[in-house]
């Protein structure tokens, strides 16, 4: 079976983003404080053309500045004063794609939207590869369509914030706990594995991870009875099994609990001990 995601990772998929004509726009971060927007281009009359159609965005303020060289926006970028970036496709020597891939790599968690002479397929799978969250072509630009952009990234932008925030209290939270917690799949093949895990366990993480909690049962008809139960209940709580350790010495666990959870289409487990 496909090893599921691990319990406290989310994924970062930059997706194009599709905007009906008649959605309702989203009222978040735009309605309370200015947008500080920075457009890197090096074609000043298309960063003049882009900066009159967002002057034109009513009851929002954007604060709209311009850089139009690749190695100075990414010193800009590092210092994160902007709340939004469209990057051209075509900085002299680099591409804007190159720009988006190297600022994400040094941890810009704001929104990179590509400007392109024209569309297609390919500059929209390179757009999502590299991290932008949208690609808009120039020629295509215009009010509504700039504002809805804006909204729309600025929103996702702001959850996918918090999902990362969500992240890093949770993996705190697994890596230091002094309990035994692990993830594994719907066959309790390990994940994902505690330092408590390793130390109770007395194993090292590669070999761990290359093994299931059945194995480790120093009974083999409570293998049974725990996947009778997993069958039936899905649900495993107050329950003591015993562990042999990597040295064979046996480890009476109580109370122990697994629990299942569906994730994108498959059973992960949760074990817990503490």
């Amino acid at each position: 079976m496909t090893e599921v995601l691990s319990l406290f990772h989310y994924p970062y998929n930059s997706i194009k983003m599709n905007y009906p004509s008649h959605a309702k726009l989203i009222e978040p971060v735009m309605k309370t404080s200015a947008v500080r927007i920075l457009v890197i281009d090096d074609d000043e009359d298309d960063f003049f053309i882009i900066k009159q159609y967002l002057d034109k965005i009513e009851g929002h303020e954007c604060i709209v500045e311009w850089c139009p060289n690749y190695n100075d926006a990414g010193k800009i970028i590092c210092r994160g004063e902007y709340d939004l970036y469209f990057v051209d496709y075509h900085l002299h020597a680099k591409t804007g794609l190159e720009l988006i891939e190297e600022s994400i790599k040094n941890n810009c968690e704001e929104p990179f939207i590509l400007l392109t002479g024209n569309g297609s397929r390919a500059i929209d799978m390179m757009a999502m590869q590299s991290g932008a969250v949208d690609y808009l072509v120039k020629g295509e630009l215009n009010t509504e369509k700039l504002e809805r952009c804006i909204r729309y990234s600025l929103e996702r932008s702001s959850s996918l914030k918090a999902l990362r925030s969500s992240e890093r209290k949770f993996r705190n939270i697994f890596e230091q706990s002094k309990d035994t917690v692990f993830t594994a799949t719907e066959n309790l093949m390990f994940t994902e594995v505690n330092d408590a895990s390793f130390a109770l366990l007395e194993y090292d993480k590669a070999e761990l991870l290359s093994k299931d909690l059945y194995s480790l049962f120093a009974n083999t008809n409570e293998v049974n009875a725990v996947r009778e139960e997993m069958t039936t209940t899905g649900d495993i709580t107050d329950k003591e099994v015993v562990l042999l350790t990597k040295n064979g010495e046996k480890k009476i666990l109580y109370p122990y609990a697994l629990y299942r959870k569906r994730y994108t289409g498959q059973t992960l487990y949760t074990g817990y001990h503490s």
